[in-house]
């Protein structure tokens, strides 16, 4: 599963939000998720930046390995990052700085947000550099690149299918007598 957040701002246009690359499917991030995102934008533009976007990831994943019937390995994680991009202007053209973190206290978006105001200030300026000029797309499509049922498969469903799969690949031709697994 997996939610993002995204927030810019510009001189051009009001704040904005928007899901970028998600499908309409995908879990949308709390509302602590949103005001995580505008702490950052604004600490991000009282820094000093002239605009900004923010975005926050938030994913769990779990996988399992089989290798002969048995389990090599089961993983399961959680993430979260916030990333800021800072634009400045410059003398011939826009200084900018990206940073991440998976720290999402209150002192370190703030400490996040000046730094990466101070590493933009930092940079040459490119001419090409900016946020769109008719800001970011709002008519997304949905990709299905997710299926939502995934989302609450038991670890047990999941070494079950990697068996699965492994007695299926061996089952295909006798020639095939090992294998690097199977993972799901």
């Amino acid at each position: 599963a997996c939610g993002s957040w995204l927030a810019h701002h510009s001189p051009r246009s009001n704040y904005g939000w928007g899901y970028p690359g998600m499908s309409a499917s995908n879990e949308v991030a709390t509302r602590s998720s949103e005001s995580i995102v505008e702490q950052a934008l604004d600490n991000t533009l009282r820094a000093g930046a002239d605009s900004a976007d923010i975005v926050l990831v938030r994913g769990r994943s779990l996988e399992a390995r089989v290798r002969d019937e048995t389990v090599e390995f089961v993983k399961q994680a959680q993430e979260q990052v916030l990333g800021i991009r800072v634009l400045m202007q410059g003398e011939g053209g826009i200084k900018t700085a990206v940073t991440s973190t998976s720290d999402l206290a209150t002192p370190a978006i703030e400490q996040m947000a000046r730094e990466t105001v101070a590493l933009a200030r930092a940079t040459e300026a490119d001419p090409a550099a900016g946020l769109p000029e008719d800001g970011f797309a709002t008519d997304l499509p949905d990709l299905n690149l997710v299926e939502p049922s995934d989302r609450d498969t038991q670890v047990d469903v999941r070494i079950d299918d990697a068996r699965a799969a492994e007695r299926a690949a061996r089952a295909y031709d006798e020639r095939i007598t090992n294998s690097e697994g199977s993972q799901v």
